[in-house]
């Protein structure tokens, strides 16, 4: 695959713990180590043997080393925004909370899904090596056949399945935190599957089934590929207070040396 645009979604607020720690409230801009959070991102990407433009969307200081586009007001708007600015076939989509984030995660995570032809590829993390390199910082976890996995917070879009499949793919992330909205979009079969793989069997769902479900729920036939990565970079995103203190000890001194 040649060069492709990235988008990093720098909207939203800190929480309230982490603004009272910090005194910033756009998350993309919390300070680890004298950098703002957004910094380190940028770096991985532009460092990156696959990233050519960089689009940030929401409201940071504006660079040289990114083309900015105002936040949106929510998640999925940003994204649609994110998309029509960077333009392409594929996207490569960010979050801006990701501090470690390496160009080798980068290239390792967009290489292996694009070599899938992907809709769209989202990376999940092995939780062995994830404990591994960051043994102090907590992840939610799904457990599968495969393994024991945390997700990442990357993705590679086609860009226009994203815009022709808009609608249904904000129904979708609209209902990922109902359980009966999500048992009729993926089916009660594959929601009973995934209830009990998390409690008694693990063995009971596996990544094709699961790939195969997300695909019918966003429509026109997607390809969705979970593209497992050894690189717990990618799945360890900073959002409290703990996390910014176990950040600090990796990536450089005591925020309050810094404020």
């Amino acid at each position: 695959m040649t060069k492709i645009n990235a988008i990093i979604l720098a909207g939203g607020k800190a929480s309230d713990e982490i603004q009272q720690l910090t005194g910033v409230t756009n998350r993309a801009l919390v300070p680890i180590a004298g950098r703002s959070m957004i910094d380190y991102v940028v770096d991985a990407l532009a460092s990156s043997t696959s990233v050519d433009r960089i689009v940030v969307v929401g409201d940071v200081p504006a660079s040289s080393r990114y083309e900015s586009v105002p936040d949106q007001g929510g998640l999925f708007d940003n994204l649609l925004a994110g998309l029509k600015a960077a333009g392409g076939d594929f996207t490569l989509v960010a979050t801006s909370d990701i501090p470690f984030l390496t160009p080798d995660a980068v290239d390792d995570f967009v290489s292996t899904a694009a070599a899938r032809n992907v809709d769209i590829g989202y990376p999940i993390v092995d939780m062995d090596a994830y404990k591994k390199r960051f043994a102090d910082m907590k992840r939610t976890t799904v457990k599968l056949r495969e393994g024991t996995f945390t997700g990442g917070n990357m993705m590679l879009l086609r860009t226009e399945f994203m815009v022709g499949q808009q609608v249904r793919i904000k129904q979708a992330y609209a209902a990922r935190k109902n359980v009966l909205r999500l048992a009729m979009l993926l089916g009660p079969n594959v929601l009973m599957r995934l209830i009990v793989s998390q409690t008694l069997a693990p063995s009971v769902l596996n990544l094709p089934l699961l790939e195969a479900a997300v695909g019918r729920v966003l429509g026109a036939n997607a390809t969705v590929a979970a593209v497992i990565t050894q690189y717990p970079e990618i799945g360890t995103d900073v959002d409290k207070p703990d996390d910014i203190a176990s950040a600090e000890k990796i990536l450089g001194p005591p925020i309050s040396s810094i404020r």
